[in-house]
């Protein structure tokens, strides 16, 4: 009778693991298929973008969709789409999201709000994502005053809120045409493309190495890890509010909002 409850308390055991371990791995494959979802939908917005901008026309305007590449310290970057024309260097983050938007130049952390699913999420401010491409291309380039730093969202988002600083898809080829005071040669037109194509070239870094990358620093800041020297990020208290900041400051400026 008790190898009877011993064999029969084992069965039970084990039929509770492999419920469990079940229950486990379709969390895993829901959780994997979302987030294929959600980066098949940031393709097929860059998609949209790269056939508004059309191809390159030597001489006069090049175009260069889904830049990647390291700079000197190794770091990497991962651009949507690069415009060069006579106008400038206009470096465009394109984003595929639905519902409201809000944020401003300096919320380090922005809002999409989709009240037909009751939900919100936060993700980083385009604007500082994209001053941060331009940075190091500036660098590279040995050139500041020539960027233009552009963020598009697709028809399906409403922008009213963020209307100054962001814009829509179909505003694309009035912002590439428009003259911001300079006018660049054609050869200073191709010798930036050129540059740039070496630069890719000598890229040492994949697409998926990139997005592991940033998936880290995602989960640095989460739990409160700096993700630029890996101190601790601490609450401070200054005349412009409260803010995690690096306890590594002054050396580490990074901060994320409360």
């Amino acid at each position: 009778m008790q190898n009877f409850i011993w064999i029969f308390s084992l069965v039970i055991a084990v039929l509770i693991f492999i419920v469990w371990l079940i229950i486990k791995i379709l969390k895993i494959q829901s959780s994997v298929k979302r987030q294929n979802e959600i980066e098949q939908i940031g393709k097929d917005g860059e998609k949209k973008v790269a056939k508004i901008l059309g191809k390159s026309i030597p001489d006069r305007q090049y175009i260069i969709n889904n830049f990647l590449f390291t700079d000197e310290n190794g770091a990497s970057c991962q651009i949507d789409h690069i415009v060069i024309n006579r106008n400038g260097i206009f470096v465009i983050e394109t984003k595929n999201y639905s519902g409201i938007i809000y944020g401003s130049k300096t919320q380090r952390e922005w809002l999409q709000v989709q009240p037909y699913k009751n939900q919100e999420k936060t993700f980083y401010n385009p604007l500082m994502q994209n001053d941060t491409h331009i940075y190091r291309l500036s660098r590279y380039l040995n050139a500041k005053n020539l960027f233009h730093n552009i963020v598009v969202f697709l028809d399906n988002a409403d922008i009213s809120n963020v209307s100054t600083i962001a814009f829509s898809s179909s505003a694309i080829p009035s912002l590439i045409n428009m003259n911001f005071g300079f006018i660049l040669s054609a050869q200073q037109i191709n010798d930036i493309y050129y540059r740039l194509l070496d630069l890719k070239k000598n890229n040492r870094i994949s697409e998926k190495a990139h997005v592991k990358r940033i998936k880290t620093a995602k989960y640095k800041i989460e739990h409160n890890i700096c993700p630029k020297c890996g101190g601790r990020l601490v609450v401070r208290n200054t005349q412009i509010g409260k803010f995690y900041g690096c306890e590594n400051y002054p050396n580490c400026k990074f901060r994320k909002e409360l």
